[in-house]
């Protein structure tokens, strides 16, 4: 007699993307550091460091991509081929100004319409502040 084993799986979980994001937000922790963050990342992802800084008409941010596997590569800032994520992390830390907090955008996309962004906080010594709920967006 042949007995037959059925496996459930909840396919609501297979087919929703942001998964990603989520992962990423229960993985940082306040106290952690820039290369810390970076170092987790383990999806294709554009992200994007800016001073948050008032008042102030011009303000110097990095974007960078990430293959997912530590490598990070330079897009629309001075930072220019193929970077470690240690070097990136750097880069990061170099943008930063003195006395206020930096924010670091992680944008998942799947090359198609729906795209996940995780904000991450910094404080002015480097180390991760606060973590803000994530969105998506079309």
């Amino acid at each position: 007699m042949l007995v037959a084993i059925v496996i459930a799986i909840p396919i609501g979980g297979l087919l929703d993307e942001g998964w990603r994001m989520r992962r990423m937000h229960t993985a940082i922790h306040v106290g952690m550091s820039v290369s810390e963050v970076l170092s987790i990342v383990h999806e294709p992802a554009l992200v994007h460091g800016v001073p948050l800084v008032e008042g102030v008409k011009e303000i110097k941010d990095i974007v960078l991509m990430t293959d997912g596997h530590g490598a990070y590569s330079g897009m629309f800032s001075p930072q220019t081929g193929k970077l470690t994520a240690d070097q990136a992390a750097a880069a990061f830390k170099d943008n930063m100004v003195a006395a206020h907090d930096y924010r670091i955008i992680f944008t998942f996309f799947q090359g198609y319409a729906r795209h996940w962004s995780l904000p991450v906080d910094f404080s002015p010594d480097g180390r991760v502040k606060n973590v803000p709920p994530g969105h998506a967006w079309d």
